[in-house]
């Protein structure tokens, strides 16, 4: 998480934050993830922690969760995720409403769900895991965080792209997979993509899906 997603989430005084950062980064608590320093605004940009072995170690010894980022995400796009769940969290403190993560959720269950797709005489069975899963209340949201890096349309519908994730998910809703595998009620869909024209163009092509497929038919 960024420094100043971490004080916005903990508040207090923005010196003493950044301070104790510092602090525990000496002490081997936290580390500074040297990708960050591949951006170009590298100096100017809050910087980024992420927990180390040991405070991992630590927090497990005290029975707290803690989640590990799959190998294969790369650190950009972990990153963004982690901004756009701490976003809502804070705004969940702010409102007084209560946050859940995933592991207040469905706790050590893997973040898969089975999906049965169709689209042109095409047909697949593959699961698709979303980047995250927390709620806000009592609104339960599955999280895609896109940095325009996806191919909108692949005619393969074993392969990743937007129209295969679009597929899956009006499977999901449609379905009510969430209440089936996790007792969860049906959940937003939450798209967040870094590029406007990129971000219509994956609306265009979920209205032409319910155009082909027809609003009750997943």
């Amino acid at each position: 998480m960024r420094a100043n997603f971490i004080h916005r989430l903990v508040g207090g005084s923005k010196q003493n934050v950044h301070r104790r950062l510092g602090l525990l980064f000496h002490e081997g608590w936290l580390d500074r993830p040297q990708q960050q320093r591949q951006s170009w605004n590298a100096r100017y940009a809050p910087r980024v922690y992420e927990l180390t072995p040991k405070a991992k170690a630590f927090l497990k010894d005290a029975g707290t969760p803690v989640h590990n980022w799959k190998g294969n995400r790369q650190f950009w796009h972990q990153l963004m995720v982690a901004d756009i769940a701490s976003s809502f969290e804070t705004l969940a403190k702010l409102n007084g409403l209560l946050f859940r993560t995933q592991q207040n959720l469905i706790g050590d269950k893997p973040l898969l769900l089975p999906c049965y797709i169709e689209w042109r005489a095409q047909k697949a069975r593959k699961p698709i895991e979303p980047d995250a899963l927390f709620a806000v209340g009592d609104a339960v949201m599955l999280l895609e965080a896109d940095r325009n890096t996806e191919n909108l349309v692949i005619h393969n519908l074993e392969l990743n792209s937007y129209l295969r994730k679009l597929l899956c998910y009006r499977d999901i809703v449609f379905n009510k997979i969430t209440e089936k595998m996790w007792s969860l009620p049906t959940p937003f869909i939450l798209n967040v993509t870094t590029s406007r024209p990129h971000l219509q163009n994956i609306k265009k092509l979920f209205v032409q899906i319910g155009e082909e497929n027809g609003s009750s038919n997943p």
